[in-house]
């Protein structure tokens, strides 16, 4: 649905402006981002007032999308799943909260899980060389890290679902 609405946007800009436009194509996808983006903005506020979890969502929506910058993840093949999944995933886990031992344990898999798997790139689908691969994982560690300064339930869960998502299921060969 997000993807039809971004094509029909990108052929109505198209129209209105040929020369001095992007491909369709281009305009879908990066409009297909924006839609992604305010739909799970929109919801998130939406329930974070409902269920009175602003600041928690927020935080966690900003924990998971910094640590994803540098350490990437996996990708639905439709942009509808994403917003799903992140409106879901940020509502439950703005409820996180434990005491310093799970809360250090979980810290510690997320790193765990990072340094082996980040960044990850099953289908190489970024603008940042593969020389910066190094750099990419020393950063998403860092990231993770912070939290034995910080011991915030908030970030050690969405840094654990985040490191979740490098791992990749899909057998080689």
């Amino acid at each position: 649905m997000l993807e039809a609405i971004a094509n029909k946007l990108a052929i109505s800009i198209k129209r209105a402006n040929t020369e001095e436009t992007a491909s369709v194509e281009v305009m879908t996808y990066s409009l297909g981002i924006l839609l992604n983006l305010f739909a799970t903005l929109i919801l998130t506020t939406i329930f974070g007032l409902i269920f009175g979890k602003t600041v928690e969502i927020f935080t966690i929506l900003i924990a998971f999308a910094v640590l994803r910058a540098f350490s990437g993840g996996y990708h639905f093949e439709k942009s509808e799943y994403c917003v799903i999944f992140s409106t879901a995933m940020a509502i439950g886990l703005s409820y996180a909260d434990f005491s310093l031992i799970p809360n250090l344990i979980l810290t510690m898999m997320s790193l765990l899980l990072v340094a082996w798997f980040a960044p990850y790139s099953k289908v190489r689908n970024t603008l940042i060389p593969v020389k910066y691969d190094p750099f990419l994982k020393i950063v998403s560690i860092v990231i993770v890290a912070t939290n034995f300064l910080f011991v915030s339930s908030l970030l050690s869960a969405a840094f654990f679902v985040q490191a979740l998502t490098l791992i990749s299921f899909h057998r080689k060969g």
